[in-house]
């Protein structure tokens, strides 16, 4: 019985932290009508997406009237792929100490536009022909807009990913059932905000050296008076995280799932910790296979199925096989432990980023 408590009340947590995630609406009253739009994209050996994303963007209902990449030292073709698209180029430069690469790649692309509403999208970004005309809609003075990207997956290893994606959307709360729902936090692959609002919270000069600038970016918001507000890119607004490997998938996830844990509060991460450890019960139950067992597993394979095809395209056998996933994501949540809390340094796209104290 006290197993059966503990399941149904995980099973409900669930439910209760990914309910029906707002999606980014086609209108909305007292967005910013038609503003002039600069798109800023930081870049670092991007070569492989980035020609897609500006094809996407030169594409648009509504083209921006700026479209800057911010080339952050890139090994690669990324700088030639952009040119020939016709995009401006900027150089970042040498990396000052206590910057992130990313912040500071975003800071010089703000800071080389003009137009009055700014769009961050990474080079990876995929997006429908109007997506932009409907982030201007949404957008607005006070206004610190974010979508989280539908994530499109190829390769079988990229199922991986199917629980970080999940519990970052739980950790940020935007999709929470009603009342529980409140965003914290942001979706740094694509965030919108005006000029005026970016420079009155310090732009990302203001978050230099947080690993998780997009996540400061909006307690930063927050701080000074701003609203922040997180939408569900569906198919609207879309990537493919990590094509490149396990490597990579393992590097990227270790840079942030654990310093973003951190961030989420107190008695939302005791919450996703509750739902993670039913699901971990109930593959542990099948050790000793019963009909009790196998319907505590599938109940968790039904919801985790749920869950997986609002933030992507993961395959039923993702879902299915969501024991393994799971043990996966808590070795690669204690890596990421180990290294941002203790070593204070982590890896990303081969440059080592050490973790100082948090920005101002």
């Amino acid at each position: 019985m006290p197993e059966a408590w503990f399941m149904g009340v995980a099973l409900v947590t669930g439910f209760l932290l990914f309910s029906k995630p707002p999606l980014l609406p086609r209108q909305r009253a007292g967005g910013a009508g038609g503003a002039r739009v600069a798109v800023v994209i930081p870049a670092r050996n991007a070569q492989r997406t980035l020609p897609f994303l500006l094809a996407d963007l030169l594409e648009q209902t509504q083209v921006p009237e700026e479209i800057v990449v911010v080339d952050d030292s890139s090994s690669d073709a990324t700088v030639e792929v952009a040119r020939r698209a016709g995009a401006t180029v900027i150089e970042a430069g040498p990396l000052p100490e206590g910057w992130t690469g990313k912040a500071h790649a975003c800071q010089k692309g703000a800071d080389a536009t003009s137009a009055p509403l700014l769009v961050f999208l990474d080079a990876d970004v995929r997006l429908a022909p109007d997506a932009v005309e409907r982030m201007v809609a949404c957008s607005g003075p006070g206004r610190l807009v974010s979508v989280a990207p539908h994530h499109r997956v190829e390769s079988p290893y990229e199922h991986l990913s199917l629980p970080f994606n999940v519990v970052s959307w739980m950790g940020t709360g935007f999709a929470a059932a009603r009342p529980f729902r409140r965003a914290r936090g942001a979706f740094g692959p694509c965030l919108v905000i005006r000029r005026s609002d970016y420079e009155r919270i310090g732009g990302h000069a203001a978050v230099t050296g947080d690993i998780l600038d997009d996540v400061a970016l909006a307690e930063r918001a927050v701080a000074e008076g701003l609203r922040n507000v997180i939408f569900a890119g569906s198919e609207t607004v879309r990537y493919r995280m990590y094509p490149d490997g396990v490597r990579s998938l393992v590097e990227g996830w270790t840079k942030n799932i654990a310093a973003g844990g951190a961030r989420v509060g107190r008695l939302r991460s005791l919450a996703v910790a509750l739902w993670i450890g039913g699901l971990l019960s109930a593959s542990l139950g099948l050790l000793s296979p019963s009909v009790h067992t196998f319907g505590w597993y599938a109940a968790f394979a039904a919801q985790v199925g749920l869950f997986s095809h609002r933030v992507g395209n993961f395959r039923a056998w993702a879902s299915l096989a969501h024991g393994l996933l799971f043990w996966f994501f808590v070795a690669i949540f204690l890596r990421s432990a180990v290294r941002s809390w203790l070593l204070r340094r982590v890896t990303w796209r081969g440059r080592e980023v050490p973790l100082g104290s948090r920005a101002p």
